[in-house]
């Protein structure tokens, strides 16, 4: 007896339910509502929601069960594999697009929201002088956009990492990167992943 093909649509769904789940407990943690002393079982969830989309997306693309076993769980080799493919290509170069965009848009409205209020408190400031406000123009902010892949490596680092540093828990600090301006206080990481895993759940959805 032979096992059923997966169906790159069930490893789709099976994502989304990962990346969910991991949405409302960063909501939880947000809100003061849950109360986490680690923060791996987020990490894993999206790092899982990511493997499985990915999946999903070879198995779109015409790749068999065997081949996408193959890849393990490095998150990473399965990225860099898919940006050189002629049909999933395309949906990286989107996902990538994707994450500048939101990113420049976040960052943008933060930063109008918080010169909104210094020239609340100054009732108006030199053009010349913002960025002594941490005001800062669309060019720098542009230039320290968050990126796919640092997220996607470290995600697969830590996934690939001596049976997974998110089920085992492990002594000492991970380097975590975090966006401090504008008053945000955001783990880019997470709300990288988070992003990403939308753009694949509407692109699956829209290819059914």
């Amino acid at each position: 007896m032979t096992d059923e093909p997966i169906n790159p649509i069930g490893f789709a769904n099976f994502a989304k339910s990962y990346a969910d789940s991991a949405e409302y407990l960063i909501d939880g943690i947000n809100t003061k509502e849950l109360n986490v002393r680690f923060h791996a079982p987020v990490d894993f969830l999206l790092a899982h929601a990511l493997e499985l989309n990915l999946k999903a997306l070879y198995l779109k693309c015409g790749k068999s069960d065997e081949d996408v076993r193959n890849f393990g769980h490095d998150i990473a080799k399965l990225y860099q594999d898919a940006k050189r493919g002629s049909c999933s290509a395309p949906v990286i170069k989107h996902l990538e697009h994707h994450v500048r965009i939101f990113w420049k848009t976040t960052l943008r409205r933060a930063r109008d929201v918080h010169r909104e209020k210094v020239e609340g408190y100054l009732h108006s400031i030199d053009k010349n002088n913002e960025e002594e406000f941490g005001i800062y123009d669309n060019e720098t902010i542009g230039r320290e956009l968050p990126e796919l892949w640092p997220s996607i490596h470290w995600f697969s680092e830590l996934h690939l990492s001596d049976g997974s540093e998110f089920r085992y828990l492990k002594t000492g600090l991970k380097q975590r990167l975090e966006i401090r301006v504008f008053g945000l206080e955001v783990d880019v990481h997470n709300v990288t992943a988070l992003q990403v895993c939308k753009i694949f759940h509407s692109h699956f959805r829209n290819s059914k």
